[in-house]
């Protein structure tokens, strides 16, 4: 159950201050863009997850319950979960225009229950719009659990970055882009169709594609996540409902419900899937994270 539920990610032991001494070479935009996702992990340990997360949701946010639903009004519904849930970037990208970026990492959720602590491990992905008083904010957020890493989240550092080269250098049609992008994402799906998910995978997908399925770690590289996935965790057919783009038509995404690809399969999952172009070039499929809709269940 995503974030906390599948519950996401750990500490900043990182303060904002300190990534800009410790990594100079960053790019102003995302070094924001991380101080303001380890400042979210320090609101979720200090107030709790339920504040944090009514704090840096966007009114509009989508979360993955399993099923895509509004972010603010799921937790504004529900009681603080008992419990301390931290996380930390690892990975963060910003689009050229600066309005835009995505964060992934560890997450870790540390409760009490009748035999002493227990703590939960996973990886969250979560997609920012910076806001006109220049903040950022979480417009679309999401999870796995996994099995313990070999990397804790208090160990966990900022290991790769990127800001992105705007897609051309007059400012592109948003309504246009995300009308492409939405297409270009079907397309991926009929493709998926003719020719199997792993054949269209390796066309749509970047070189250092992230692809996060629930129960594995992650899988980084295009050859890595085509052999790790089983035949229960691709997709057959899927449906797009929403995409974004940024300003500088660099950084968008997509998100929707997908059926499953194994033989007699009745499950569903919803996906998300950030996108990511070079001038002059389609857009690539940078990472793509999924979160399983078993049969009959509820949004919680």
């Amino acid at each position: 159950v995503m974030r906390e539920l599948s519950v996401l990610a750990l500490l900043a032991l990182v303060s904002a201050t300190e990534l800009a001494a410790q990594s100079g070479d960053v790019p102003a935009i995302v070094k924001s863009l991380v101080n303001a996702e380890r400042a979210f992990s320090r609101a979720s340990i200090e107030n709790g997850m339920r504040s944090a997360f009514l704090e840096y949701l966007t009114a509009d946010a989508i979360i993955f319950r399993p099923r895509p639903v509004e972010g603010r009004r799921w937790y504004e519904e529900r009681e603080n979960p008992a419990g301390t849930l931290r996380w930390e970037p690892v990975f963060a990208v910003s689009a050229a225009a600066g309005d835009m970026g995505w964060t992934t990492g560890p997450w870790e959720f540390e409760a009490e229950g009748a035999g002493g602590p227990s703590v939960t491990y996973g990886h969250y992905v979560s997609v920012w719009k910076r806001q006109p008083s220049g903040a950022w904010r979480v417009v679309i957020d999401g999870g796995i659990v996994h099995p313990s890493p070999a990397t804790s989240v208090a160990e966990a550092t900022l290991d790769g970055y990127r800001r992105l080269a705007a897609f051309s250098e007059a400012r592109p049609d948003i309504e246009a882009e995300r009308a492409l992008l939405l297409t270009w994402d079907h397309s991926f799906s009929t493709a998926t169709t003719e020719d199997g998910f792993r054949a269209a995978f390796t066309h749509f997908a970047s070189a250092d594609v992230r692809v996060y399925r629930m129960g594995g770690l992650p899988l980084v590289g295009k050859g890595a996540a085509a052999a790790g996935l089983t035949g229960a965790q691709l997709p057959a057919s899927w449906e797009p409902m929403a995409a974004d783009v940024s300003e500088s038509g660099d950084l968008g995404y997509t998100y929707g419900v997908a059926k499953a690809e194994a033989e007699g399969a009745e499950d569903a999952s919803s996906y998300l899937r950030i996108w990511q172009r070079e001038p002059g070039g389609d857009w690539l499929l940078a990472l793509e994270i999924t979160h399983p809709i078993p049969s009959g269940s509820s949004q919680d």
